[in-house]
């Protein structure tokens, strides 16, 4: 959790009792980044290489 505003966000959620475990920001943002990832390959394929 590097940016500042994860931090923020992780912080507020703690202290409203709801701590974000790394597990669980993992379990969130490991499907997020893969998808965002897929996604910009094969708008530059698409759009470079055809």
């Amino acid at each position: 959790m590097g940016a500042s505003a994860n931090i923020i966000v992780a912080n507020l959620a703690a202290k409203g009792g709801q701590p974000i475990t790394f597990r669980q920001f993992l379990a969130y943002g490991v499907p997020v980044t893969l998808v965002s990832a897929l996604v910009a390959t094969l708008w530059v394929w698409l759009r470079y290489l055809l």
